[in-house]
């Protein structure tokens, strides 16, 4: 179950950065943020409002973890070419500390 959820969020991440090298950001936004409900059963917004003790309990694994940390660096990588620095600074920062959180984990 795990590496097929895995499988599945990176065959939708390869589409998207298909999407952004052609140019199509605006369309490859759409579909990252149609990621987070499927994937995570959490929309953005509310997943901005979480910290990484709170997601973990709710996903009940670090590799959902994990994978949220990698959707958000791919958002940020979207809102930066989107020309949306502060929206990329705030996806960088919760992956940051998503990635953090999973580093600790194991301690």
């Amino acid at each position: 179950m795990k590496i097929e959820l895995m499988k599945q969020i990176d065959d939708a991440l390869a589409l998207i950065h298909n999407k952004m090298k052609d140019g199509l950001i605006s369309q490859a936004l759409k579909e990252i943020a149609a990621i987070y409900s499927p994937f995570f059963a959490l929309d953005f917004q509310t997943i901005q409002t979480l910290d990484p003790t709170t997601l973990r309990s709710l996903f009940g694994n670090i590799e959902k973890i994990r994978a949220l940390a990698q959707v958000l660096d791919v958002h940020a990588s979207l809102h930066e070419s989107a020309g949306d620095p502060t929206q990329a600074n705030e996806c960088r920062k919760m992956a940051k500390r998503l990635e953090d959180f999973e580093k600790n984990a194991g301690k």
